[in-house]
Order: C-alpha cells, then structure tokens, then sequence
C-alpha cells in the first residue's frame, strides 16, 4: 500500500476545532495524485490522455487536529475496462487511529475527443504492480 505523509493546516479547520469534513476530499485527492506519480502515470503536457474523478465514498472514523501529522494510504482495490477504483485510508501513525475510510473511481479519459477510453495497457500494469 502507498502511503502519503499529511501535516494538517491551520485552515483546515473548522468551528469545532478539527479538521473540517470536506477538507478530507482536498486530502484525499492528493494522495491519489501523488499515488499515480509514484507509479508514474502523469498526464503528459500534450497528450489528451489522462483520469478523471467520478465518483468518491467517505466514512469519517475519526477526529483529526491541527498539529495532528498524518498518513494517507492509498491502494487499487479494483480495475475494470474504463475506470478503476482505488481505497484510502488516513490514519494517525502516533497512536494508529483510523480517521477516514474512503474509495474513489477514476475513468481513464482521451481529454483531447471528451470521452473515455479503455485504461492503457502500461497503466494496468503498472497499477497491478502496486496492488
């Protein structure tokens, strides 16, 4: 499984002194990106290929504070012909609390024709490899 590190910003918190629910999707959403870079599927300045979000799941475990540090996991938990969907967790390592549960599903696009297209063949590879 992938792991991400996390550090919590002062605005990422809400009225109630943690961190606030929808800031878990900007979390989330980076360790899918750094997830995919470290697989090395990036979208390629001038090439229309690339993945697009579409859909996401979060079930909020528990509470996470400003000066928390975080980790975010992330690993392929299913892979389809257009789309794969991909599992999540953070936690906080200092005393292994599970704070997010999450999947997300990506469609793999053609940007360029407005449509998706079937996942690459080096990207199912590559996304098997780290599964």
């Amino acid at each position: 499984m992938f792991s991400y590190p996390i550090q919590i910003r002062f605005r990422d918190m809400d009225a109630f002194n943690h961190v606030n629910n929808a800031v878990y999707h900007s979390y989330l959403e980076e360790g899918r990106i750094q997830f995919m870079r470290h697989l090395g599927i990036q979208r390629q300045p001038g090439s229309g290929l690339g993945w697009i979000l579409v859909r996401t799941e979060i079930d909020f475990r528990g509470q996470a504070r400003y000066g928390d540090d975080l980790v975010i996991e992330v690993k392929l938990s299913r892979m389809g012909n257009r789309s794969f969907e991909l599992h999540h967790r953070i936690t906080r390592p200092n005393d292994q609390s599970l704070i997010v549960e999450a999947k997300s599903v990506q469609a793999c696009m053609d940007y360029d024709a407005g449509k998706s297209i079937a996942i690459p063949d080096d990207w199912r590879e590559k996304l098997r490899v780290e599964s």
